[in-house]
């Protein structure tokens, strides 16, 4: 989302849900079904007409398929961005 009229500040946010479609085995600890959540949200900022950078706060759900309990990352992250 914009944030001013020259859009170069936005902004910025996505979720990211992963599924296993195969069973890995027991050896490999992969089951299928829900494997992990990545939620991003932050700002972004044009530094050319073909490139942006974006930093904030990203929060990862990881399942762990054993007795362990699932893992819980939070996370500063940045990207830059290329498009062509």
């Amino acid at each position: 989302v914009p944030v001013v009229r020259d859009r170069s500040w936005a902004v910025v946010g996505h979720n990211e849900i992963f599924f296993n479609l195969n069973n890995g085995g027991q050896n490999l600890g992969i089951r299928s079904g829900y494997d992990q959540n990545r939620a991003f949200i932050g700002v972004s900022r044009a530094v050319n007409k073909n490139a942006r950078f974006e930093t904030g706060y990203q929060y990862v759900h990881t399942r762990v398929p054993t007795a362990a309990p699932d893992r819980h990352w939070h996370t500063l992250l940045t990207m830059l961005n290329f498009n062509y």
